[in-house]
């Protein structure tokens, strides 16, 4: 229960964010005010959020220190409440942050750490960032497979922001191809979709990237343009660090185009911008700037005295990320364990809590409900022979209500059933898998008529009865919710992607309302009523198989036309 001070704390954030890229550090002030109050009615949803938002005012300033104190704050907390999906966001947050410092190795095991749990929106973003990672490293097929994963956990959330930053990743990939107008159309994409979201962070990035493309292609000039808008627009919403990336891009573009004198004087100032972040690798390509700029201008005593403090830097430099690398994974290290320690502790919490509810619907509520079915069907057959039509109408509902609780009882136990731990993980060929569930439908593709056409090849690895399972029960929904006045055609196609398979079964059916699209893999949620014993819990099992082997699932489609519903597993090499 949250009292009115609480209620009012909440509306305070509201109020605050107006301030936010407007004047920054009235934001940051108010931020702080909130975080105190939630602190001290002990609201620790609205702490969690403000520590979050504080993290990335600093994180924006290019105050990686501070921003990383508050994050880890925010780890703490939300391990203490075991809020799990914070724990996730403020896990992602921190990885950015370590890619961004040049502590890639950091970023990754943090990133992967997210990776071990099952929200599909922070894997999403977890694969992004490693995605991003892997592409600055020029390791373009795991860049490639990370974003493909990110693409593929964010369609089933639609997530239009992460969108924004995947087409962007996408855009990169293309650019090390030396597809520069292909490249430019995915930039240009990912801007309108950032500014749609109004999402600034995603536009200042787009802008970057499309300078970077410029100077790929030697257009020194259209390049400093590009550059130039993207350190205003930066400078104006407050993003310290993203103005100071882009103002260091465009000073490279002077440099590269003959613009000596103006570059090395803008280097020098912009160093002393770096003193006041926490951003080495800035400070250092600005030293190494100045470095050249006086090579090119025959300043080479000042060049050779520069290089001196260049080398004994990077040395600082090397020494403090290895200083901070260690003591980072021995602090990861700890809490790690106490994650998992608490993570499995719940795990087995909530193996006991559904053994308990298994038995007590099969030994309890399910044998009340039969006898319960069972007198209603004696009382309905007296209320015949005694021709008493009135009764026996007002007990039809009630019999129907009877078989609807009990199939709902079915349905809890076959999800119940569902999961995937028992059964061996093994070398599995999909056309077997479509075989073998075709004809667990052979009864009811021979009552429907149904054309079903299927193109499938090659080898998975997972485990062969759940994979079946939902392969039957896709079939199964196809024909439920076809068309009466047309004939069934269901296509079932499999493609190789990223060393994965994606799947697609397809049909020519009713289709499903947009406002159901992002609801039908929900327990029990049921789009229409034409079928009378379905009780919605198909799509639900199959979405819970499909994560459990580390994959996604989900739907396109459009009333009246049809539904194709997409999957992915993964592939034997």
């Amino acid at each position: 229960m949250i009292d009115n001070s609480t209620k009012n704390t909440g509306h305070l954030l509201e109020e605050a964010r107006m301030y936010e890229g407007i004047l920054p550090d009235l934001y940051l002030k108010q931020l702080q005010e909130i975080r105190r109050q939630a602190k001290k009615e002990a609201n620790r949803v609205l702490y969690l959020q403000t520590l979050q938002s504080i993290g990335y005012e600093y994180f924006k300033k290019g105050q990686f220190v501070q921003a990383r104190k508050y994050y880890q704050k925010g780890v703490k907390q939300s391990l203490e409440i075991k809020d799990y999906i914070f724990y996730q966001k403020f896990q992602n947050k921190i990885g950015e942050l370590n890619a961004c410092r040049g502590f890639t190795e950091l970023a990754v095991n943090q990133l992967f750490e997210v990776l071990t749990y099952n929200t599909e929106t922070e894997k999403s973003v977890s694969y992004n960032h490693l995605a991003t990672i892997c592409i600055n490293k020029n390791e373009l097929e795991k860049g490639k497979d990370y974003l493909q994963k990110s693409q593929d956990f964010n369609r089933s959330n639609h997530n239009s922001k992460l969108n924004a930053l995947n087409l962007i990743n996408q855009g990169r990939l293309i650019l090390n191809d030396g597809d520069y107008i292909r490249s430019l159309q995915h930039y240009n994409e990912a801007l309108l979709c950032a500014r749609e979201e109004q999402f600034s962070y995603a536009e200042i990035v787009v802008l970057i990237e499309s300078g970077d493309l410029f100077m790929e292609i030697t257009e020194y000039k259209e390049a400093t343009r590009i550059y130039r808008e993207a350190f205003h627009f930066a400078e104006k919403l407050g993003y310290q660090y993203l103005y100071t990336v882009a103002k260091i891009k465009f000073i490279e573009s002077l440099e590269y185009d003959g613009n000596i004198f103006l570059a090395n004087s803008n280097y020098r100032n912009l160093e002393k911008l770096t003193l006041e972040m926490d951003y080495e690798d800035l400070k250092l390509r600005c030293m190494e700037g100045q470095y050249r700029c006086m090579q090119k201008e025959g300043k080479l005593k000042k060049a050779e005295k520069l290089q001196s403090a260049i080398n004994s830097f990077k040395v600082t430099v090397q020494s403090k990320k290895e200083k901070f690398t260690l003591s980072t994974l021995l602090d990861t290290k700890e809490r790690e364990l106490r994650y998992h320690t608490l993570k499995n502790n719940s795990i087995a919490r909530q193996q006991i809590d559904i053994a308990e509810l298994k038995q007590v619907i099969e030994e309890k509520l399910k044998p009340s409900a039969d006898t319960l079915g069972s007198r209603l069907l004696q009382l309905e057959e007296k209320f015949k022979k005694a021709g008493d039509t009135e009764n026996q109408n007002e007990l039809k509902e009630v019999i129907e209500k009877q078989r609807e609780l009990d199939a709902y009882f079915s349905g809890l136990m076959n999800y119940f059933d569902s999961g995937t731990q028992s059964e061996p993980v093994k070398e599995i060929e999909i056309i077997n898998i479509v075989r073998r569930a075709l004809s667990l439908l052979e009864q009811e593709i021979a009552q429907s008529g149904a054309i079903i056409e299927h193109k499938v090849s090659g080898l998975i690895y997972g485990q062969e009865k759940s994979i079946v399972k939902v392969f039957r029960e896709l079939i199964l929904n196809a024909i439920k919710y076809s068309r009466k006045d047309t004939p069934i055609h269901i296509n079932i196609a499999s493609v190789e992607e990223n060393n994965r398979y994606l799947f697609s079964i397809n049909d020519n059916g009713i289709g499903i309302p947009s406002e159901s699209l992002d609801k039908i893999f929900k327990l029990f949620y049921k789009v229409n009523t034409i079928q009378n014993n379905d009780v919605g819990i198909g799509l639900t099992v199959c979405k819970k198989i499909i994560q459990e082997h580390g994959s996604s699932i989900w739907v396109k489609s459009e009333e009246g036309k049809g539904t194709t519903f997409f999957f992915t597993l993964p592939i034997i090499l």
